[in-house]
């Protein structure tokens, strides 16, 4: 699915996705006007984003990381937070997993960031050999989720698939294909969300 989502992302906006390549604003700047957009998706020079202005609530999640501590998401509430769904059989879900990396050492010296890769259908042995199949070790969370329980609740349409939430646990924007959250651009536009004020 997320590959039948990529082939089409650019069908239905090509004036906007010419204009976002010739524009001379910066794509940071493109981002945060998604951010408090009309709620389209649109192409961006990073992928394909869904904008939520409605900014609906983030189901809640408990699960365990690979270490065995227990992780519920509400406790990351006054920061930005992502959480990026993947599966190892995933080729997609693979080649974003670096972008993931650089996204998070840019920022993971932040206190009000943070980055949860749940793993579906993946156990603590197979979440560990994905864990460690990278030539630079990953150094966020990635939580197994081995019955689907965790993502059955969240509105996915394939992977991979990932969700910005603000610092209330609401829903920014969201993807369901690889995304380019390395790109300078990117992080900054996450900076700036960083930089908002909770309600």
């Amino acid at each position: 699915m997320a590959l039948h989502l990529k082939r089409l992302r650019f069908s239905g906006f090509p004036s906007r996705v010419h204009l976002i390549g010739l524009s001379i604003v910066s794509a940071s700047l493109v981002v945060l006007l998604m951010i408090v957009g009309t709620g389209v998706g649109l192409a961006t020079p990073f992928g394909w984003l869904h904008v939520h202005p409605e900014r609906p609530q983030a189901p809640e999640f408990v699960l365990h990381d690979v270490y065995g501590e227990e992780l519920r998401l509400s406790t990351h509430r006054g920061k930005i937070v992502l959480v990026n769904f993947w599966s190892a059989w995933c080729p997609p879900c693979r080649e974003e997993m670096p972008e993931l990396q650089q996204l998070w050492r840019s920022l993971d010296k932040s206190d009000q960031f943070a980055l949860l890769a749940v793993g579906i259908g993946e156990d603590y042995h197979s979440t560990n050999l994905f864990f460690h199949s990278f030539p630079e070790p990953l150094t966020f969370t990635l939580l197994p989720d081995l019955a689907n329980v965790v993502s059955r609740q969240w509105p996915m349409r394939g992977l991979p698939a990932s969700f910005v939430l603000d610092k209330d646990g609401r829903i920014v924007f969201s993807t369901t294909t690889a995304v380019r959250w390395g790109d300078p651009r990117m992080v900054d536009a996450l900076r700036r969300l960083i930089a908002e004020d909770g309600d």
